[in-house]
């Protein structure tokens, strides 16, 4: 009785062991331990001998245990308690043809997450475009996650190196003789202003990566002196003064001329990319601008004891629109980059002018006060070169700008007006176009 219960135990676990070999082994073939390996062949091999043991060795052993340590012999456990065939243990327990996190065989089974953070792009890619996290991957190729033409929040400043051209005044001449019989003989008192330097700063705000506001405050303004000297017989007949008050007495021996001008614009910007690619993007602007044009000027001309002055103002604030296109390119796997803007404004607003001469003995001697309103055109544009970081962050440029101003009052012209007493804006002359142009340098810091 006691043999047939020892062949019939001997059955049951032979079949058992089949069928969790057939159930079993493909997890075997794909995950199965450098442990497992190592042992399963020689394990397998002497299965049938371990099974068919001295009769008294299986005799008193529970048909249970039997199983669960041919489990162990085939599957390479040592340690019943690391069976956990759904492995939900503790984490530390395994399913069976699981490899353990420790095994030579795990080695570069990392988590997925690992070098991005959801939500966090800006970072870098490297040469097969995969995203690295937010340093260099120390690739040679990096480049920004976000594309080059994706919009971000920035902050920037700008210098500029301007020089005002149509706004030049001219306002003594040197002649032989005094009064109408006196002749140009020599030089004219100029005033002309310079290269002088400006600046603007502003930010963007991203509401995405195809648009963003944008708002910028500019502000420049330059001055320029001038002199000039005759001796006799020569003299200096004045140009800015009233001609109803020369005579011979107006002649002098030295004139003195001062200019200043400046400008001021604050813009607020709905801008929108028109379209992009990996390295170039076009966008398009368009937004509302405030301007304000201010020009004095100032000349005196000494008479022995007298002096005889001349002053001009003239100011303009107006309010309207802007559009604009903008355009740049960087260089394929490098920094540098070219750049250039076009922008066109229509302002509408009103040049509020006045004119007043006047002797340090005989007090004022003319006057005349000035109010006309105007649209105003401004056209601008901008082109350079620049460079960026790897991430995108910083970037440096610089180039060349010219703005122009239509339809303005400048103060030659708003001088002759009132000589002539002529203030008719259909007449050319009194359609003036005073522009700036000169070198810009811009640094921005975008997140």
């Amino acid at each position: 009785m006691r043999k047939g219960t020892d062949v019939k135990t001997v059955i049951f676990s032979a079949t058992m062991v089949a069928a969790l070999l057939c159930v079993g082994h493909p997890l075997l073939a794909q995950q199965q331990s450098s442990h497992g390996r190592q042992k399963v062949g020689a394990d397998q091999a002497n299965a049938s001998s371990e099974m068919a043991t001295d009769d008294d060795q299986s005799a008193g052993e529970d048909p249970g245990t039997a199983l669960q340590q041919t489990m162990n012999n085939v599957y390479g456990y040592d340690d019943a308690s690391q069976y956990d065939p759904l492995g939900q243990g503790d984490g530390q327990t395994l399913g069976y043809g699981m490899a353990d996190p420790t095994d030579a065989s795990y080695t570069g089974a990392e988590a997925l997450t690992t070098g991005y953070e959801s939500g966090d792009d800006t970072g870098s890619t490297d040469s097969t475009g995969n995203c690295c996290n937010s340093t260099c991957c120390g690739d040679s190729c990096c480049k920004p996650c976000l594309p080059f033409w994706a919009h971000r929040n920035e902050v920037f400043a700008e210098l500029l190196l301007l020089r005002p051209r149509g706004a030049d005044v001219a306002y003594a001449q040197v002649e032989n003789g005094i009064g109408p019989a006196g002749v140009p003989f020599g030089p004219v008192g100029t005033v002309a202003p310079v290269y002088t330097i400006g600046y603007r700063a502003g930010f963007a705000y991203a509401l995405n990566r195809c648009t963003s506001i944008v708002t910028t405050y500019t502000y420049f303004q330059s001055e320029a002196n001038s002199a000039l000297y005759a001796n006799p017989p020569l003299s200096i007949q004045p140009l800015t003064t009233l001609p109803q008050l020369n005579n011979a007495g107006t002649n002098s021996l030295a004139a003195f001329g001062r200019e200043n001008i400046r400008f001021q614009f604050a813009d607020i910007d709905y801008k929108k990319l028109l379209n992009g690619g990996s390295n170039w993007a076009v966008n398009y602007t368009l937004g509302t601008r405030y301007a304000n044009l201010h020009q004095a000027y100032r000349e005196a001309q000494t008479f022995g004891p007298g002096v005889s002055n001349v002053a001009t103002n003239i100011n303009f604030d107006g309010l309207g629109t802007r559009i604009g296109v903008q355009g740049e390119r960087k260089a394929r796997n490098r920094g540098f980059l070219a750049y250039g803007k076009g922008f066109a404004s229509l302002l509408v607003g009103s040049f509020r002018s006045g004119y007043l001469q006047s002797n340090n003995f005989l007090g004022p001697q003319g006057a005349a006060l000035w109010h006309d309103n105007r649209a105003v055109p401004i056209l601008e544009y901008e082109l350079g070169v620049g460079w960026q970081n790897q991430t995108g962050r910083i970037r440096i440029s610089a180039g060349y700008y010219f703005g122009a101003w239509f339809n303005t009052v400048s103060t030659n012209n708003f001088i002759y007006s009132v000589q002539n007493n002529s203030y008719n804006t259909n007449t050319s002359f009194r359609a003036d176009t005073i522009t700036f142009d000169g070198l810009t340098t811009r640094a921005e810091f975008r997140w």
